[in-house]
């Protein structure tokens, strides 16, 4: 019997995963824009609402992705019904 050499085929690259519970700049743009209409006008300071929409999206991130529902509530001001965000009208850009 000849004697054989196996050689093990090399492994994939993988590449490193994200963590998908980190929320990205985006989402705390958005929440923190949330934020600034839940306060119907008044005034506030944007790096204060930055900080509290991090606050927050990281302690979802936090919690276990099973049976987690999120989704930016605001006051409708014509009804002060709650609204999604879907439910936001777009605004028109004037040119």
């Amino acid at each position: 019997m000849p004697n054989t050499i196996h050689i093990a085929k090399p492994a994939k690259a993988r590449k490193p995963k994200a963590n998908k519970s980190t929320p990205t700049t985006e989402d705390i743009q958005l929440r923190a824009y949330h934020i600034s209409l839940e306060r119907n006008g008044a005034p506030g300071n944007p790096f204060d609402d930055w900080m509290q929409a991090e606050r927050e999206l990281l302690a979802l991130a936090d919690k276990p992705v099973r049976n987690r529902k999120v989704r930016a509530t605001t006051a409708n001001p014509k009804t002060g019904k709650p609204s999604t965000s879907l439910d936001v009208p777009k605004t028109r850009l004037a040119g």
